[in-house]
């Protein structure tokens, strides 16, 4: 047994995916074997190969013979080169004492062969609002005192969904849509934004437990997640996407979370749905997408706080109606976080255009009951508020928009209480590519990033912070009629009550809520799947 041990690790995740370029930064640790105590006088070796070019592909193994390489560094540091390219490397580490003699065993390490460098998306200028105008002429310490900040809303595209439609994607090239090329451009690009809080979507959750979450918070983030219902297997793990909020910790730390499943909203709606509207009500409003809101305080001002939404609602086409359902409920709970004086951001992919209903209602407030009843398969609109007091607006509102109607995600804030100082300008056409499609190897994502400097006005920045927060401003307020009167009326059509074709186990849980004073008796024929309640008495 070697007296000492030699620890090595890379401080990128993606050390085994060299680019020209970009360096190679081992991290080395010594300690006395069995102990985490290190000794006083060692160094450690570091020998730097590339494979030979006739033997490409060969050399590859850890152990293979040393013909195969050729030594091209001795430092601890590597910055591959072109005549690197194609080739793998490989690192032979190992510590020796103050006389040279060797105390440890030998690190081998062998990396995939160096590509191109990664190419980093175009640099974006900041286009200035008519607030943001009026304050460029003002002493920059006024400017830099001031509450401002930078938000970020960026669906990242999930590895997941690249995998399951890769014909969509055929115009890249197979190796730019590679999760390992695109988590470190997509990072790059991030941090290059330096914004103070990001709302991520589609992060995938293994993604987010093994690359974000740890590369984030080496850069000072902190951040919730909250990921879907449904996903696919990955060994033992389900893996689904989700939201991810980050925030600086310097900057805000987190007052309260809360978290949304529209699913779980629809539940009461659907008890509401005419009996022969239910089947159809399951079908289309029992949908796992997610929203995650968090309020968070400044660090320099306790009197000082923001609400900040971020969600991903239904996509496709044809569920319009459920989309605004979904935001219906979002607003529902904001309003009251908004009626405490508390400023509040909504940041997403909502899956609609502006014109659609969804941008109405969350940009003008309302939507005209006849305008949705249209599109109301379900009848819900009788149900439903539709209009809101809380006075939100596009971040992005009156500027260049080179994509127009293509518009899905947005940056909205709560404008009596929040100012928008400037936004990121969207990239043209022409920086994309001649094909105008994405991702490519230079945008990592089918989205576009969206990022906004946001200040806090003077009256909401000593906000009454002793009023307590609500529990759960989700919480149904309105009682669904009992089940007792809803039998009473299926007595009356001379109906069967509660029989509802379900497609599969896991909504049938959800649906027990639907009658939690009766005795339920299922039966399920998996060829379906297919089940089927039947009331057998009331309590």
């Amino acid at each position: 047994m070697e007296p000492w041990t030699l620890e090595i690790g890379f401080k990128s995740s993606v050390h085994p995916f060299p680019e020209v370029g970009v360096g190679l930064s081992p991290d080395s640790v010594v300690y006395y074997a069995g102990t985490k105590i290190s000794p006083p006088d060692c160094t450690v070796m570091y020998t730097w190969s590339r494979e030979i070019k006739g033997f490409i592909g060969l050399a590859s193994s850890a152990a293979a013979v040393h013909q195969f390489w050729t030594v091209v560094g001795s430092s601890s540091n590597y910055l591959p080169t072109k005549d690197d390219l194609g080739h793998c490397l490989r690192l032979v580490s190992y510590a020796v004492n103050s006389n040279g003699v060797k105390m440890s065993s030998t690190f081998i390490f062998v990396t995939s062969p160096v590509r191109p460098l990664t190419l980093s998306p175009s640099p974006r200028s900041i286009i200035p609002t008519i607030s943001g105008l009026k304050r460029l002429g003002k002493p920059q310490s006024v400017v830099e005192n001031s509450s401002g900040f930078r938000v970020l809303s960026y669906n990242i595209l999930a590895d997941m969904y690249i995998k399951s439609g890769r014909d969509n994607y055929d115009y890249c090239p197979p190796e730019k849509l590679s999760w390992e090329y695109r988590c470190q451009n997509l990072l790059l690009e991030i941090l290059s934004y330096e914004a103070d809080i990001l709302c991520l979507q589609e992060v995938q959750s293994d993604h987010y437990k093994t690359f974000f979450e740890p590369e984030l918070a080496r850069f000072g983030y902190l951040s919730i997640y909250k990921g879907k219902r449904k996903g696919i297997s990955k060994g033992k793990e389900l893996v689904t996407d989700g939201c991810a909020t980050f925030f600086r910790h310097d900057k805000f730390k987190l007052v309260k979370k809360y978290e949304i499943e529209y699913e779980k909203v629809a539940v009461p709606m659907i008890s509401r749905l005419k009996s022969e509207q239910r089947n159809l009500g399951i079908v289309r409003l029992l949908k796992d997408n997610i929203a995650t809101v968090v309020i968070l305080e400044e660090i320099d001002n306790c009197h000082s706080r923001i609400c900040v939404a971020n969600t991903h609602l239904l996509s496709g086409k044809g569920v319009s109606d459920v989309r605004l359902f979904q935001v219906i409920n979002l607003v529902r709970g904001l309003q009251k976080i908004d009626s405490l004086g508390i400023p509040v951001l909504v940041c997403g992919d909502m899956n609609s255009a502006p014109g659609s209903d969804t941008h109405a209602y969350l940009v003008e407030g309302k939507v005209g009951y006849y305008r949705q009843e249209k599109k109301d398969i379900l009848g819900m609109s009788k149900f439903l508020k539709l209009n809101h007091p809380m006075n939100l607006a596009s971040a992005y509102s009156g500027t260049p928009n080179a994509h127009g109607n293509e518009t899905l995600d947005y940056i909205l804030y709560s404008q009596n209480k929040l100012k928008v100082d400037g936004v990121f300008e969207i990239p043209s056409y022409e920086s994309i590519g001649k094909r105008r499609l994405l991702p490519t190897p230079q945008w990592s994502s089918d989205h576009v990033a969206l990022v906004a400097n946001v200040r806090i006005k003077k009256a909401y920045r000593e906000q009454n912070c002793s009023e307590p927060l609500p529990t759960d401003p989700w919480e149904e307020v309105k009682k669904v009629k009992s089940f007792e009167v809803q039998k009473k009326a299926f007595k009356k059509q001379k109906e069967r009550p509660n029989i509802y074709h379900i497609k599969n186990m896991e909504r049938k849980l959800i649906f027990e809520s639907l009658a939690p004073n009766c005795k339920i008796m299922s039966r399920c024929q998996f060829a379906g799947v297919n089940i089927k309640r039947q009331l057998i008495g009331c309590q």
